[in-house]
């Protein structure tokens, strides 16, 4: 049986506009080492990201410490987002609260909940899996 860790992202510096190379910041690095330290003795056979600066980083110290390449793939991106949102915080809050809320140029929640389909097509190309825990990467 294969069995997935799903972990979210550590914090993001949200003062990068780009949300595909919006990196970690101080908190978020530190997040990624203790999800190194807290899963290094899992037996993943893979470890894999979206291409977001802020998800390969989360994994990269696990990455780095077990021994094994990240694997990038696209299908594992999360929302679209349209171009930079001022009330960023207020503009997740809502796509929370609806999920078929989206300003033009973004995709909704619910499109963006694809992915997790898309990590079952991954696993079933014979990639293969990963350990049982699950971190949130929060404090």
């Amino acid at each position: 049986m294969t069995i997935i860790d799903f972990i979210r992202h550590g914090e993001p510096d949200t003062h990068i506009h780009d949300d595909r190379l919006r990196p970690l910041t101080t908190r978020g690095q530190r997040q990624s080492h203790a999800i190194a330290t807290n899963l290094i003795y899992i037996p993943y056979t893979a470890v894999y990201a979206s291409p977001a600066a802020r998800a390969t980083e989360t994994v990269q110290p696990l990455a780095t410490v077990i021994g094994k390449e990240i694997i990038h793939d696209d299908r594992l991106l999360e929302r679209q987002m349209p171009d930079w949102i001022v009330d960023f915080p207020g503009y997740v809050r809502k796509q929370w609260t609806d999920l078929t809320y989206a300003q033009a140029g973004g995709r909704i929640n619910r499109a963006g909940s694809g992915a997790i389909p898309s990590v079952y097509a991954i696993i079933a190309t014979g990639w293969g899996g990963c350990g049982r825990h699950t971190w949130n990467g929060y404090e």
